[in-house]
């Protein structure tokens, strides 16, 4: 997207609430893991991110928008910043430590179609065993899917993603609403939450 849609959807989603699908894993986990440890990838606004805090979790989030810093300056991020890392860098180049819960709410569509298979191999490697992944992908059938600078994947390519983890939420939804910059678009979306039961 252009830097004006961009500002067009951080102004939009300031006080959005989290993710459902985010709200979901963390109320999966029986107890919070001792010294529990979040990714938020493409972390926007900080409204995951703030659930995440919110909830007793150490966060890194990560988005390579310049801006993000000046979104975690509000005052409701201020009880929380000793559990929380801020890194402006692209998916394409970042490092992911070991996590029991990566986020990716309508982030890693954007990843181009070229680093996908790295991106993907770094949160599969990160997420510690019994850990889950919470997050959203973009389908063939969605309006963008066009873009090539972007990717999108069929139910099941997404499903081959998560060999060896136990998905315990798959919802493939189509629908038309707004983009943040206005026009009516179509939407293909799967919402995926997994744990990971590899066999370390």
């Amino acid at each position: 997207m252009s830097e004006q849609r961009w500002a067009n959807y951080y102004a939009q989603h300031m006080e959005r609430k989290a993710s459902p699908t985010l709200r979901r894993a963390l109320s999966a986990f029986t107890e919070i893991p001792p010294n529990a440890q979040a990714i938020d990838l493409g972390c926007g606004t900080g409204n995951d991110t703030l659930e995440l805090l919110s909830h007793g979790w150490q966060v890194l989030a990560i988005d390579s928008n310049a801006r993000v810093p000046d979104f975690f300056n509000a005052p409701k991020f201020d009880a929380y910043r000793k559990n929380l890392i801020i890194l402006c860098e692209p998916f394409e180049t970042c490092s992911l430590p070991q996590a029991q819960l990566i986020n990716a709410h309508y982030s890693i569509p954007f990843c181009s179609p070229a680093n996908f298979d790295s991106l993907w191999s770094k949160i599969s490697d990160a997420t510690k065993f019994g850990g889950r992944f919470s997050g959203n992908f973009f389908g063939p059938q969605d309006e963008w899917a066009t873009n090539e600078r972007m990717t999108f994947l069929c139910a099941d390519q997404i499903r081959t993603l998560f060999t060896g983890w136990e998905i315990e939420v798959f919802n493939e939804v189509e629908h038309d609403s707004p983009t943040a910059a206005g026009p009516i678009k179509h939407w293909h979306i799967i919402d995926v939450m997994a744990r990971n039961i590899k066999d370390m």
